[in-house]
């Protein structure tokens, strides 16, 4: 299948490094600059979604596998990228439905920002509303720039 540059690319030894659980911060590299870069996206990138959610399912989920769903989500048949197929949609569905599940474990149980601004953007990407999402990502990007200042609301 075709990855995020528009080449051929074959997911599974990435996908093997993952399981076996070194050098995931490469593997994560690997997949923000193959899978999807800059808003594209093609089929390795959605064949890639169901396996990577089966490897995290019994380990602790970092918040690119959130912003991962998230971004295909938000890019799935938009910016020049190919729509889910037919013949993969009914895994990709479960993925999202058994990564939705993974939620409550991953927002109570883990202290970390991070994931739960991901889980967010993730959340309001698969409700359709990647409008939201994307303020949601961009809101971090905000606070770092101002150094942690919080933004103030508008006064009606």
């Amino acid at each position: 299948f075709m990855g995020g540059y528009r080449v051929k690319y074959d997911a599974r030894p990435l996908l093997d490094r993952f399981k076996l659980g070194k050098d995931e911060k490469e593997c994560w590299n690997e997949v923000w600059n193959i899978l999807y870069h800059q808003y594209n996206i093609d089929l390795a990138s959605y064949a890639f979604f169901p396996h990577i959610v089966d490897v995290y399912a019994n380990r602790p989920r970092t918040f690119d596998l959130y912003s991962y769903a998230e971004r295909l989500e938000l890019c799935k048949g938009r910016y020049e990228n190919p729509s889910i197929p037919i013949w993969m949609l009914e895994s990709h569905k479960f993925a999202l439905t058994r990564l939705g599940h993974m939620i409550p474990h991953d927002l109570f149980y883990r202290d970390d920002s991070d994931l739960a601004l991901s889980i967010g953007t993730f959340v309001f990407a698969v409700a359709g509303r990647t409008d939201i999402s994307a303020v949601l990502e961009n809101i971090d990007h905000w606070i770092n720039e101002n150094e942690g200042q919080t933004p103030k609301a508008p006064i009606n």
